[in-house]
């Protein structure tokens, strides 16, 4: 699983004990692109966004133990042609 560095900074001060917000259907959503661009650990975007970013479906994130589900439910008329990030 390929993790940025403000992504692995957020574990390690959750890990500390700092209290960092957590992500839930009110703050989270996901973004789905259409860029090319290989990863890169400075990555805090997508390269080249296919749709604006939706919120988390109201019941996501769920998970138990070491596994997360996030969920975002798009219009058959959004994120439509290649998805590549």
């Amino acid at each position: 699983m390929a993790l940025t560095s403000a992504g692995a900074t957020w574990i390690a001060q959750a890990v500390k004990g700092t209290t960092q917000t957590a992500f839930n259907a009110a703050n989270a959503y996901i973004g789905l692109g259409t860029g090319l661009t290989g990863f890169s650990v400075g990555d805090t975007a997508l390269v080249t966004p296919a749709t604006p970013r939706k919120g988390m479906d109201s019941t996501y994130p769920t998970g138990n133990s070491a596994v997360l589900v996030y969920q975002s439910t798009f219009a058959p008329s959004e994120a439509n042609g290649v998805i590549a990030e």
